[in-house]
């Protein structure tokens, strides 16, 4: 995959660490707007992506192990979401 999305990220905001990665919030690489991309800690990005990886972290089991969808979550994290995610892993 083309990390063209890194370096727009880069001439848009500024420099960022070889320990960063750029992340897409919405999950979709081809998003590659401005709004859609953020700087996460690598050792971060892994559990963000986990979290919320788009065919499992929607959806949710019910008591029966069956997927419950009346409980599906948010359609994917928002940036606020990530954010309290990174300020957690900072201080911890």
């Amino acid at each position: 995959m083309s990390k063209h999305y890194r370096q727009k990220h880069i001439e848009h905001y500024g420099p960022i660490s070889d320990d960063e990665e750029v992340h897409h919030i919405d999950l979709n690489h081809d998003n590659n707007e401005m709004s859609n991309l953020m700087a996460v800690p690598k050792s971060l990005h892994d559990k963000i992506t986990a979290t919320w990886h788009p065919r499992l972290w929607w959806l949710d089991l019910g008591m029966d192990g069956e997927i419950d969808e009346s409980r599906k979550k948010k359609p994917y994290p928002t940036r606020e979401d990530i954010q309290e995610m990174i300020d957690k892993h900072v201080s911890e």
